[in-house]
């Protein structure tokens, strides 16, 4: 039997106007608010926040204030969000706010919990420059005899926190800008800082492979207290556990060549300590075993030094005078260390010391030592 032809499809015609690639302005600002709804949910619980999240709890909760806030879809019945969701919002703030919020996940009991690198993040963090950092700084010390001392700390630490209230991570070189320079110091610092950050914050106690010398690296079980910056440089101070002799020691983060999280939590006796008080009267991060401490007066001839020595003092105890002649007096307790020679000698000629007479023949004595490789 001959085949019947199949009927031949309708022609499509072709529409003169082209099609819009702009998805509906009222669907997708519909979509951004109920994005930008859920990322404020997930950045309230993950702030200020030290265990971290499931994504399964997160969820949870994200459709728990959705249906708190009233959100519904067209039929009326609860808005609510899948888990396939929560992860595109937390790759979505951590793409977004990357400066700003570092998104991590541990695994604790076979359970991965998601959390800030540190609890004080916030997408709503603001930060401040340099520049202005510096000029508050300068402000605040001319107000420093009309304020009281607990107002003036208080602006200090508040100061502080607004030059960098997130977190320590550097990005990778090359994803930085042509203007910026990252150094291999700061890449080796940054490796450790977070980790360190989150176990000073929850009081857990580490331990680590150290090489001091450049030759073999030494194992620490310490209880991390605190760090400092110094110089450009990150400074880890640590409860020693196995030596109660010298029980503090103060470690440079970039030779950690490795770190462990312990299980155990920081003993009592580190209660009392107090990074501000451990590091009074140091210039640095140098420490006396004996606490002993001299007093240290300098003459300011240079303005550029009086300027720097009055937004950057060189400890705590530091006090500047006004002399007739226009120069000024600073007085400092401090240890005499190397610290504090180099420190002298950065002065040059803009600096005087008046006393002690000690650490003059130590200045003396470091000069000839220079000069001597010049003749």
């Amino acid at each position: 039997m001959p085949q019947k032809k199949k009927a031949s499809a309708p022609t499509k015609k072709t529409s003169t106007v082209k099609k819009t690639t702009i998805p509906n302005n009222e669907k997708m600002v519909k979509g951004n608010k109920e994005q930008f709804r859920r990322w404020l949910i997930i950045d309230r619980l993950l702030s200020n926040s030290t265990d971290g999240f499931t994504v399964k709890s997160i969820t949870r909760m994200v459709n728990e204030h959705l249906e708190e806030d009233g959100i519904t879809k067209r039929n009326g019945k609860p808005k609510s969000v899948s888990e396939r969701t929560i992860y595109d919002d937390l790759h979505g703030i951590q793409d977004v706010f990357s400066q700003k919020v570092e998104i991590v996940r541990e695994r604790n009991e076979g359970v991965t919990l998601v959390k800030y690198a540190h609890p004080t993040m916030s997408i709503f963090n603001v930060n401040i420059t340099q520049e202005e950092y510096t000029r508050l700084m300068f402000i605040l010390k001319q107000s420093k005899s009309l304020v009281d001392e607990s107002i003036y700390k208080e602006t200090e630490l508040l100061i502080k926190r607004l030059l960098n209230p997130s977190s320590f991570s550097l990005v990778k070189q090359k994803e930085l800008p042509i203007q910026f320079i990252q150094t291999d110091s700061t890449a080796l610092d940054a490796r450790w800082l977070n980790d360190l950050l989150q176990c000073i914050t929850n009081k857990i106690c580490i331990k680590m492979e150290y090489n001091r010398n450049g030759l073999n690296a030494k194992r620490y079980h310490l209880a991390p207290l605190a760090l400092k910056q110094h110089n450009g440089k990150w400074y880890l101070v640590g409860h020693d556990l196995e030596n109660f002799e010298k029980d503090q020691k103060v470690f440079r983060v970039s030779r950690i060549v490795q770190l462990i999280r312990s299980s155990e939590k920081f003993p009592s006796i580190t209660s009392y300590f107090n990074i501000n008080e451990y590091f009074k009267y140091s210039i640095g991060i140098h420490q006396e075993v004996n606490g002993k401490t001299i007093n240290v007066s300098l003459q300011i001839l240079d303005k550029f030094w009086m300027q720097e020595l009055a937004l950057f003092p060189m400890n705590e105890t530091q006090r500047l005078t006004q002399l007739p002649d226009e120069t000024m007096q600073l007085d400092v307790e401090t240890y005499d260390s190397k610290e504090l020679i180099d420190q002298l000698l950065v002065f040059g000629r803009g600096v005087k010391l008046i006393s002690p007479e000690s650490v003059r023949k130590k200045l003396l004595a470091k000069l000839e030592e220079m000069a001597s490789n010049y003749v």
